[in-house]
């Protein structure tokens, strides 16, 4: 079984979507772990980018490549 850790914790789903689809286009697994709000309320409820603990450190450094903006909170990997 792999073990995921967060990598980034973003005040929106939308930014934590649009994180989870950077990595996925590099070729790295991630998954979106959200409240449990429903419908609208979903969109702007805070929610944790996580990753294979393997593709970590490689997928950090995709989210804070030249071209990423200021994505997340600039949480560490692995926090919790």
């Amino acid at each position: 079984m792999t073990d995921f850790v967060i990598v980034r914790s973003y005040g929106s789903d939308l930014e934590a979507e649009l994180a989870r689809a950077v990595l996925e286009a590099s070729g790295i697994m991630a998954v979106v772990r959200r409240g449990d709000a429903a419908g609208i309320l979903r969109a702007v409820q805070p929610a944790d980018l996580l990753v294979p603990e393997k593709e970590a450190v490689e997928a950090v450094a995709l989210l804070d490549g030249p071209d990423a903006g200021n994505g997340g909170d600039g949480s560490d990997v692995g926090a919790d």
